[in-house]
């Protein structure tokens, strides 16, 4: 018996909702063909990350908005923190109770509209967002330009 891991080199560009295999076949170790299957397709909603990660922001440099997706290895209570250069916090983004899985689309990530807690559009620079869901937290950094 062998497993077989498949790791997506861009997930966060993958277009469909899932990924499938063609033309597989199980062969005894003599070659001779024991079971076959034209193909089989794997939705990504059902495959759930062994770890949580907060992945890079898109479209990048943002102007003016911008989505942040994010894996849950479990399901937990979400955030996501803006902070600016000097550390302040510019916006918090309370993303609720979100279920163990992939949350890379426009649907699923953390949407920030490119504004302050007051509604202001925030200045070009770099800023720094936080994802908190649970035990978990992350930073990556991302780019304002106008």
């Amino acid at each position: 018996l062998t497993m077989v891991t498949f790791r997506a080199l861009h997930p966060t560009r993958m277009r469909q909702m899932g990924f499938g295999l063609r033309d597989i076949g199980l062969v005894d170790s003599d070659g001779a063909v024991i079971a076959s299957s034209r193909g089989i397709t794997f939705p990504l909603a059902q495959l759930v990350p062994t770890a949580s990660a907060l992945l890079p922001n898109y479209p990048t440099p943002l102007n003016p908005a911008t989505w942040m997706p994010f894996d849950l290895s479990d399901a937990a209570d979400a955030a996501i923190t803006v902070y600016d250069a000097t550390g302040s916090q510019v916006r918090r983004i309370e993303l609720g109770r979100r279920g163990a899985g992939m949350h890379r689309t426009r649907q699923d990530a953390a949407y920030w509209d490119g504004r302050s807690e007051l509604g202001e559009q925030v200045a070009s620079g770099v800023y720094v967002y936080e994802l908190q869901a649970g035990a978990f937290r992350e930073t990556r950094r991302m780019l304002v330009r106008k």
